[in-house]
């Protein structure tokens, strides 16, 4: 769902003149009257359901019975949703709010993409008191380790079936990452190729001690004295500790 429309007739149908939407809920949408901090942990669950799934949006200011945009008179801010989202899921569930105005009303849209990680898996238990009939009963709203799952129109469990789909998706996305890895080391050649762990906020240059034979490298206030030699200039943060300097002889 990024980037989210800047137009609200292109996320949402409905009826210029009474408000009633047309839209319905789907695999990629779901509406809410209105946000409720105690519901926090659903909208989270909600949106990674849609990560697990296609992607999807969750509308804030929409009517259940009749279905008519109402507005939304309050939303929390981008750093309450991040810090949520963190808490109770893993992998990171990127998202992306938007505010429109349709008359004078407010209405709020929190949408994701597919993860590129998949399965988002819940981190955390939370409960809420509900109150029906009278009585009111603590209910499970996330359970740690689940995987859930955007089915049509409802978010739930994931099935075998769907799971089982995501990891063989996953490990063929694996293998095809892999042979495009090699294609690139083959194309350059092995004993030219090193490896960049860009997953480490000092970052890595890993190499063999053949292939760092020849290199150097140009430090904040070093230089290479070598005539004629090959350098190469850092930037950012890289450990050079970890890379296999030419002096280590294999």
């Amino acid at each position: 769902m990024f980037p989210l429309p800047a137009d609200f007739t292109d996320l949402v149908q409905f009826d210029p003149e009474t408000g009633a939407v047309i839209s319905r809920e789907s695999k990629r949408l779901e509406f809410k009257q209105g946000f409720n901090p105690a519901d926090f942990s659903d909208y989270t669950k909600t949106l990674a359901t849609f990560s697990n799934s296609s992607g999807g949006v969750i509308v804030f200011g929409v009517s259940n019975k009749p279905r008519t945009m109402v507005g939304a008179k309050e939303m929390v801010d981008e750093a309450d949703w991040v810090n949520r989202l963190r808490d109770e899921f893993d992998p990171e569930i990127p998202f992306e709010i938007r505010e429109y105005t349709v008359g004078n009303l407010k209405l709020y849209a929190v949408g994701v993409d597919v993860s590129q990680h998949k399965p988002v898996i819940c981190r955390k238990t939370r409960t809420k008191i509900v109150e029906k009939n009278g009585k009111k009963k603590d209910v499970t709203t996330l359970q740690e380790g689940a995987i859930y799952y955007r089915y049509a129109g409802q978010s739930r469990l994931i099935a075998f079936p769907e799971l089982h789909t995501m990891l063989v998706e996953r490990d063929a996305m694996n293998a095809r990452k892999l042979m495009e890895t090699l294609q690139v080391v083959q194309r350059i050649g092995l004993d030219n190729a090193g490896v960049i762990d860009v997953t480490d906020p000092k970052p890595s240059i890993l190499m063999s001690p053949e292939t760092a034979k020849g290199l150097n490298f140009i430090k904040k206030a070093e230089l290479v004295e070598e005539k004629g030699a090959p350098a190469y200039t850092i930037v950012g943060r890289v450990d050079l500790q970890h890379v296999v300097h030419a002096s280590r002889r294999g």
